[in-house]
Formats: C-alpha cells, sequence, structure tokens
C-alpha cells in the first residue's frame, strides 16, 4: 500500500463525502424558501465552497486522530482496516492531522473575514476541540463520546444557518428546514454510534473502554436504539405531514419519503434480531443508507 492510499483511508472518504453532500443539500433548501425581502441575496457560490470545505478539512482531521487513538482496539474490532500501522506509520498520521485541522481552522478564518462574520470562527475552533477531545478521551465513556459525534454531525446544518443568517436574513420555512434536518441527524447519528459500540462491543472490553453497551449491555443499547429509532419516525412523519399541505409536488415528497423509512424499518428488523459483530455491523450499514436518504431528500427542494 502507498502513502497516498493510507491518508485516502485515513481521512474517510465516505463520511466526508456526506458532510459535502450536507452543504450541497442544505443549499439546496435554503434557495427554495426565499425571503420575503424581495433583493435578498445568498452567500457566495466561492465563498460558501470555501466555508464547507473548512468544516470538511476538520472533519478529515478529527477522522485521522480518531484512527490514531484506536490503532490497538482497531486491531482486534476492525482487523486491518486502520491504515497508520501498515500505511501511515503514527509520526505521518500525526503530521496529517495538524495539517488538516491547521488548514481548515486557517481556510474558516479567511472565509468567515470576508463574510464578516469573524465570531464564528469560534465554533470552528469548537469542532477542532470536540473531535480531538473525543478521541484522547471521550470515546472510552458510555454515552458521552457518542453524544459528541451527533451533536457536531447536527451543528452543521445550524453553522449553515448562522452563515446565511449573518449575509442576509432567510425565511422562516428555510429556517424550520434547517433545524429539523440538524435535529435528524444528530438523533440518526447518535443511533448510528451506538450501533457501532455494539458492534465493537468484544474489542472495546478488552481495551479498557467503558463504551454503553459494554456498561449497561446489549438489551439496554437496543432498547435506547429504538426509542431513537421511533422518535426519529414521529418528527418525520409531522413534518411530511405539515409539507404534504405546503408542498404541490407530492408524489416526489412521497417518494422520498419512501426512500427513507425503507432502511430504517430494516434497521429496527435487523436490530431485533442482531445478536453478533457482523449482524450489529448489518444494522449500522442500513442506518447509513437511512441518514443518506434522508439527506437526500433535501434534494427534493430542487424541483419545487
Amino acid at each position: 500500500m502507498s502513502l497516498g492510499t493510507g491518508i485516502w483511508k485515513s481521512i474517510r472518504p465516505k463520511n466526508i463525502s456526506i458532510i459535502a453532500l450536507t452543504f450541497f443539500g442544505m443549499q439546496f433548501l435554503i434557495e427554495a424558501f426565499p425571503s420575503l425581502q424581495s433583493e435578498q441575496e445568498h452567500i457566495s457560490k466561492r465563498l460558501y465552497f470555501f466555508l464547507s470545505l473548512s468544516v470538511i478539512l476538520l472533519a478529515a482531521g478529527g477522522n485521522v486522530i480518531n484512527d490514531i487513538q484506536d490503532v490497538e482496539v482497531d486491531a482486534h474490532n476492525r482487523a486491518g482496516k486502520n491504515p497508520i500501522p501498515r500505511d501511515l506509520g503514527v509520526q505521518n498520521a500525526w503530521s496529517l492531522y495538524f495539517i488538516m485541522t491547521l488548514s481548515g481552522l486557517l481556510i474558516g478564518m479567511i472565509s468567515l473575514i470576508f463574510l464578516k462574520a469573524f465570531h464564528f470562527w469560534s465554533i470552528h475552533i469548537f469542532i477542532a476541540g470536540s473531535l480531538w477531545f473525543y478521541s484522547m478521551h471521550m470515546q472510552r465513556q458510555p454515552l458521552i463520546g457518542n453524544f459528541i459525534v451527533a451533536l457536531l454531525c447536527g451543528l452543521i446544518p445550524i453553522l449553515i444557518l448562522l452563515y446565511e443568517q449573518s449575509f442576509s436574513p432567510i425565511s422562516a420555512l428555510a429556517m424550520h428546514g434547517l433545524i429539523f434536518y440538524a435535529i435528524q441527524a444528530f438523533l440518526l447519528t447518535f443511533m448510528r454510534e451506538l450501533v457501532k459500540d455494539l458492534e465493537d462491543m468484544d474489542g472495546d472490553s478488552r481495551h479498557g473502554y467503558r463504551t454503553f453497551p459494554v456498561v449497561m449491555g446489549i438489551s439496554w443499547t437496543k432498547g435506547i436504539v429504538t426509542v431513537i429509532g421511533l422518535l426519529v419516525i414521529g418528527i418525520e412523519v409531522k413534518v411530511l405531514t405539515e409539507l404534504s399541505v405546503m408542498l404541490p409536488r407530492i408524489p416526489l415528497l412521497t417518494f422520498f419519503s419512501l426512500l427513507f423509512f425503507v432502511p430504517l424499518v430494516f434497521v429496527f428488523i435487523s436490530l431485533f434480531k442482531a445478536h453478533d459483530k457482523e449482524s450489529f455491523r448489518s444494522c449500522a450499514r442500513f442506518l447509513k443508507c437511512a441518514m443518506l436518504a434522508g439527506l437526500g431528500s433535501s434534494l427534493f427542494f430542487h424541483f419545487l
């Protein structure tokens, strides 16, 4: 394996692509509901790109430091999949982490100066600090590590909302839409983090990680994931019911709804049957599909 391959794997391109898709989809949502102000403008495409690039680089750096800290436990949980021991080496990985994180902070600072919203740079610092703190300390603790990861994922639509509002007021519908996606991103990510802990329960226990499944057991963890999943469905149904009254393209809306609900149903089925590492891994895959489908529903707003 080459150094380039190791770098590519360590930044986790699939996860980074989801963040990029979030920025892309949320822009569709904002543009679909124009403000009552007839001369409203949006952030320029170039500036929006650099703001999103800043967050993507911070997330990539967070993925690298997570792999650095998980070298030993990944040897048990995901044998051969952590790229650091074989491809990068710890020293190169630390260099990559600092390059990614500092580049993300610098790009964010310059972009926010152009946006005339430099005070939001504190949020970029918070993201970088939280990712470091999670990997170094909190991922070994029950629930708090899961909460931090979920919070950072849910923060992205809120960050986009703050960017846009600092430039020009957006409509109430767009604001509510961004908040809805933030809540769903938080809840679905929280579910997936718990399921991943179930998948890694054996290795985490051997290496002293006190994740929720290790501390409370499989049944309690399944119960919490199920409750959160039902809450996600309840919120989704409520929002879709309200949208069906306001929006004309109901068949298209129904199609996107099915794309979200079908994998979520499979999550419940697979979670109920799951009892070993591979079955929990399958459940985590279905959850990622549900997350992608929920995020993909933002493309619906391009056709309004």
